[in-house]
């Protein structure tokens, strides 16, 4: 996957940056060209947990459209000096869940929601239960630099059980439970019903939500389709 610099519009923004630091690994920025570009120049509601120099406050400004509602979340009051035009400022712990509920209830519900905020693995878990049920149908949850689930001092380690890469992988399997034989240790939940794409990329989890019916197994041939039922294919 790779988009030339001349139709993607964050890489210009980042080798074009005259403005305050944005600190990305390179990569990021054919996901995000893959993901976002059908949004450019809309009207979205965004949420983006991280601010820190607040350089990516003016990239997502500069995607949208001028009257798209856009709120950053950061834990640092001192990023509030960030906010300006549409780009409203959140300060609090997205570790903590009522805070997090409480972001849900006064600014939700989101169009895109990106994790780009502390790393530790209770900081993405927490803040991706609290905020999926948050998140339109359609809609992109986008989880950043994932690769703090291989290192210790963010509370991962390669297989550890609780990592947002393994509670990721998880949700693969969720995503397929409709085909569980087993329901009393894979049965279908609502994020099943929802979750359309888990997408692994380096250091980023990109996570598609659509609500949707089971999937139907049909049969054609002889110019007819047959419904076949979904447990045929099984046997």
């Amino acid at each position: 996957m790779h988009s030339s610099s001349e139709d993607n519009y964050f890489s210009n923004f980042f080798y074009n940056n005259a403005g305050v630091g944005i600190h990305k690994l390179t990569n990021y920025f054919d996901v995000y060209h893959r993901y976002f570009n059908h949004l450019r120049n809309k009207k979205v509601r965004f949420l983006e947990i991280g601010v820190y120099r607040g350089g990516s406050v003016n990239m997502w400004q500069g995607f949208f459209a001028p009257d798209a509602e856009l709120f950053f979340l950061d834990i640092d009051p001192e990023c509030q000096k960030h906010a300006k035009g549409n780009a409203k400022i959140i300060i609090g712990d997205q570790s903590d869940p009522v805070f997090m509920l409480g972001v849900v209830q006064e600014y939700g519900p989101f169009d895109v929601i990106i994790d780009d905020g502390g790393h530790t693995m209770r900081q993405q878990t927490v803040s991706f239960e609290v905020l999926w049920p948050s998140l339109k149908s359609p809609g992109i949850y986008l989880v950043e630099d994932t690769h703090t689930s291989y290192m210790h001092r963010f509370d991962g380690g390669y297989l550890k059980p609780d990592s947002f890469i393994e509670y990721s992988k998880a949700l693969v399997d969720t995503m397929h439970a409709w085909y569980s034989r087993e329901p009393e240790r894979l049965a279908p939940t609502p994020k099943t019903r929802e979750l359309t794409s888990v997408a692994f990329y380096d250091s980023i989890v990109v996570f598609e939500k659509q609500i949707h019916e089971p999937p139907v197994y049909k049969i054609s041939a002889f110019g007819e389709v047959v419904d076949a039922g979904l447990q045929v294919a099984f046997k």
